[in-house]
């Protein structure tokens, strides 16, 4: 069996976090796929 690590991650209380979040939102809200669900209001 392989060993996990769970990491919570708070990017408002720690940079780090921040910057390993960061990519993967990106990627989500600039997904082609996505734009459709997306709305100026």
């Amino acid at each position: 069996m392989e060993d996990y690590l769970i990491k919570e991650m708070v990017p408002q209380n720690n940079k780090s976090d921040f910057n390993n979040l960061l990519p993967a939102f990106m990627s989500i809200w600039n997904d082609p796929e996505n734009h459709r669900f997306l709305s100026l209001t």
